[in-house]
């Protein structure tokens, strides 16, 4: 014979019993048989109706549920996000259970997890949580700029020199003109900034090429070819031929012994 019976529950628990949606209390009544119902937020506590059996058994999960609400708390995570928490083969959510030493679990329906343990257990486990959450919205939010940034392409031998070494010429350009720059492969893309600091950041980047070892050496050996080609032609219009041909002789080796490989450059300033 089906009757009706109170379970007291404090109202600010109440919402943990109901779960996302009635999840929670959809799964209650579904493994009891039990109908659970309340008739307002305001009420502290559920009416089960059904028989003693099913009652009971209703009784059972919902105590439990709130017991476990007091050694537990629920971390929200989007539910497009989700997937990167739990990871492949629930590699991540078991890495991040091992290091908090916390129980973490989660259904379909619900959009987060639900963490359990002592208090030092759970606030661990919250923060790894919320922290692998930032970095996946962070990536994403970098690949939206990118996609959506100014493009200031670069030669690959000065790719190394602009960057700079972990990235440090990229952060000073951007904190002096501030603007917001990502490194990429093929250049630089400006991702924020108004007109007039982009052109700003596009200058720096440029005087970084001009200003480089090896365009200076290159330029100091414009000059030294300048100067001794025209020794070379002086000599070689006065009656010394011969004096001209070790002009020339002098050109080529010096030539030889100061042509460097502009790679050597880029390994110099790797990021």
């Amino acid at each position: 014979m089906e009757k009706s019976e109170f379970v007291k529950v404090a109202r600010d628990l109440k919402g943990y019993v109901i779960g996302r949606r009635g999840c929670v209390i959809n799964e209650i009544m579904d493994k009891s048989g039990a109908t659970v119902s309340t008739q307002s937020k305001e009420e502290e506590g559920f009416t089960i109706s059904g028989n003693q059996e099913q009652r009971e058994c209703a009784k059972k999960l919902i105590l439990q549920k709130v017991e476990q609400r007091r050694k537990s708390e629920f971390v929200e995570v989007p539910r497009n996000l989700k997937r990167y928490v739990i990871g492949t083969g629930g590699v991540v959510i078991k890495e991040i259970s091992q290091k908090s030493g916390a129980r973490v679990s989660q259904t379909m329906e619900e959009e987060g997890f639900t963490i359990s343990g002592n208090q030092e257990q759970r606030a661990r486990a919250r923060q790894l949580i919320l922290e692998k959450v930032q970095a996946v919205q962070d990536r994403n939010l970098k690949a939206e700029e990118v996609s959506s940034g100014e493009l200031v392409e670069i030669p690959e031998k000065y790719i190394g020199l602009v960057f700079g070494k972990k990235g440090k010429n990229l952060k000073d350009i951007s904190t002096h003109t501030g603007t917001k720059l990502v490194g990429k492969d093929n250049g630089v893309f400006i991702v924020r900034g108004t007109p007039e600091q982009r052109v700003q950041a596009k200058v720096r980047i440029k005087e970084k090429i001009h200003h480089s070892p090896f365009e200076a050496s290159k330029t100091d050996w414009n000059k030294w070819r300048t100067t001794l080609a025209r020794l070379s032609t002086e000599n070689n219009s006065a009656t010394d031929c011969w004096s001209g041909r070790l002009v020339s002789w002098i050109i080529f080796i010096v030539f030889l012994m100061t042509d460097t490989d502009p790679q050597d450059e880029r390994k110099l300033y790797s990021p």
